[in-house]
Order: structure tokens, then sequence, then C-alpha cells
């Protein structure tokens, strides 16, 4: 009889203890971890109209000058009085108004001062108003300050970066050897860099064989200054903090998932990656998730609607524009709030040239978008977020 009491009170004081930790580590994750049913939703892809998600849109003419040409494929970042532009070898600044040009900011060049090419994931950081860009050394780093000044050139923070705050840096390791023990290493670098904590990588392949180098790093994202990473052939997207790393969504893609194991291996990247989904260009406003969908050579366009729990999925890689039936978003970025898409020159062009009656009925400030030039920089799609 004494036994049976004793274990029963260790069993209650064990189960009280668990409930206090289980408790505590509650109040220190996300509210709720959200499942995001990719699988289903890409069996039912179908055209996603921007009025579901948009306010309204403002429309940009980004100045056009003689040394100010924007380059192939670039990404757009805002704030109140900027438009912040990204290409491979440019980082300009224009008037978020009225899209003129207003300066360069750092330089392309080997030499004090420039870099050597600007970052696709995360080159702008929208609390600290910073712009980063690839310096000349292994893993080395180039910080501008919106006037166009380097702010700091740092070294050893991994394949691809993100800022937490004023002094702690979150650096990611790509696993190329396939024991990579290591994730996410968290620096203070206003302490030469000094190791503030560790986030192991459990994953691991087979390095033997034909070696074949998958590009693809970790994608960082900062949503409310919250800071949050994912990394490909995965399918959690975390937050992240100095002390933990915190699940907030769950990519299901069932058969679509592609294989961890088979990332470096080159008959996979020639043939059988064209039957998987990729995740890409993750971002985050209040009310939703956008990502974009690869598979093969096709992109399509995601949607995690956070209030309902609902995916959905476009058979295209542009949104309806039945705001004002004028050209299709293409998006970016989110950046304030704000999806940003954009639309080449030629193509609004090429738009007039094919819609002649549809360009009657629209308002004056886009029929005069009729006169832009084949080589002129794009125009801006600022697109207010629902709230």
């Amino acid at each position: 009889m004494t036994n049976k009491l004793y274990s029963g009170t260790i069993f209650l004081i064990i189960s009280y203890i668990m409930f206090i930790l289980y408790g505590c580590q509650e109040l220190n994750t996300p509210k709720s971890l959200h499942r995001i049913d990719i699988l289903t939703a890409f069996k039912n892809k179908n055209t996603i109209n921007l009025s579901s998600i948009a306010e309204n849109i403002q429309y940009v003419q980004l100045e056009t000058k003689k040394g100010v040409q924007l380059g192939h494929s670039p990404r757009f970042y805002l704030n109140e009085s900027y438009i912040i532009a990204f290409a491979a070898k440019q980082i300009y600044l224009f008037n978020r108004q009225t899209g003129k040009f207003i300066r360069e900011i750092g330089h392309f060049g080997q030499d004090p001062g420039g870099y050597r090419n600007t970052i696709f994931n995360y080159p702008y950081d929208d609390e600290k108003q910073i712009c980063i860009a690839h310096g000349w050394g292994m893993n080395e780093y180039l910080l501008y300050d919106l006037k166009g000044g380097e702010i700091i050139s740092i070294s050893d923070l991994g394949n691809t970066f993100a800022i937490l705050n004023d002094s702690i840096y979150v650096a990611y390791i790509k696993n190329l050897t396939g024991i990579e023990d290591k994730k996410l290493i968290i620096l203070n670098i206003n302490q030469n860099n000094s190791i503030v904590n560790i986030f192991p990588n459990y994953l691991k392949f087979d390095p033997s064989g034909n070696f074949a180098m998958w590009k693809a790093q970790g994608w960082f994202y900062k949503y409310s200054d919250e800071l949050h990473f994912f990394e490909q052939f995965t399918d959690t997207i975390y937050q992240v903090t100095p002390e933990k790393l915190f699940p907030k969504f769950v990519l299901v893609m069932g058969k679509f998932a592609p294989p961890y194991e088979e990332q470096n291996k080159s008959d996979f990247l020639k043939h059988d990656v064209k039957e998987y989904i990729f995740i890409e260009n993750i971002f985050e406003s209040e009310n939703y998730l956008l990502f974009k969908i690869k598979i093969d050579t096709n992109i399509f366009n995601g949607i995690y609607y956070k209030k309902f729990g609902t995916t959905k999925v476009s058979d295209s890689n542009y949104f309806i524009n039945n705001i004002d039936s004028f050209i299709p978003l293409i998006y970016s970025t989110i950046s304030n709030n704000y999806l940003i898409g954009y639309c080449e020159a030629f193509n609004i062009k090429k738009w007039f040239e094919d819609n002649s009656e549809k360009a009657k009925k629209l308002p004056q400030y886009l029929r005069k978008l009729e006169d832009i030039k084949e080589n002129d920089n794009p125009v801006l799609m600022l697109v207010k977020l629902k709230e």
C-alpha cells in the first residue's frame, strides 16, 4: 500500500512538473502551427484575382536616364519615402511617389567600397533600412545605408545571412558535404562575430557518387520585425530567435516533396528534379503567406490565408488584375504590407498594342503609359494588401 501511494505521489509530481514546463514552453512559442496543404491546392489550381487580397494599386513609373537602366530580374522594396531597387550589379534609390531617380547605393567594382554582386534573398532589411551585397572575399558582405555610404564590411557569415537585431546576425550554413552538423549560427557582430548559439542540422545525405551542386540556399524573410527561415528540401518555415527555432508553417507537399537525400545526385538534378515542387520567394503579411511554386520550368503563385487556414494556388505565375483591368501582376516582394509587382516597359507597350479597346476605358493616369518606350525602366505596381 505504501509503495502504491509513493508511486502515485511521484507520478503526480512528475506530471505537475511536465505541465509547468510545457506551459512555459507554450508561452515562448508562436500561438499556432499553420499547416499549409500545398498538395491539395496544387491539384486544384485556378486563376486568382488580385481583388481577393488587395485594396488598391498605385503605379509608379521609374525614371529612366543615362546610366540608370535596371538590369534583368530586379527586386524591389519600399518605405514611406523611397523605392529601393536591386539588380545583379545595381542598387538604385527612387522617390516613393514619383519614381524619380535619387541616387545609386554603393557600386559594383573591385575597388574600395565596391561589391561583387547583390543578393537575391534578403538584399534589404526593412527594419534597419540597410542594403546588403556580396563582397569579393569568401563569405564577405558589404552593408550600405540608404544615403549610399558603406556601413560595414563583414566576413565569415555563411552562404547567406540575415539581421536579427543591432548586434545579432544569423548565418545559414549550407550542407555541402552531406554530413554538415550546423544549420544556423547566431553571431554577435559587435564582439568579433562571436558565436552566441548554434542550431544543429539533423538531416544528412550520402556524399559519395556523382556530386552535383544544388544552387538553392536558405531563405530568410522578416515579418513584423520577426525573422523567419526556410531551407529547400525541407517542409517547415521557422521563426528565428537567438535562443530557439519555433516551427510556424508546415508545407504539406506529399509525393511532390523533394527528397533531402537526393539533392547532391547529378541524375536527380538532370531528370527526377522535374517531378517535384520547390518553394521559392516566401513573404508574409498580416493576413497572408505568399510563395512561388516551381515545378520543372513552370512557376505558380501560392497564397495561404492565415485567418481562414486555407490555401490557393494559381494556374500561372501572375494574379489577374480585376481591380482596374490593366496588366496582370507578377510579384517581386512584400515590403511594409505592400505587395510589389512590376512590369517591363516592352510588355506594357505590347499590352496597349494588343488591347486597344480595353485601353480606351482606362483612367487617364494609366493611359499615359501608352507613351512608354521599350527600353524604359519598369513600372511598379504597389498593391496595398487587405488588413
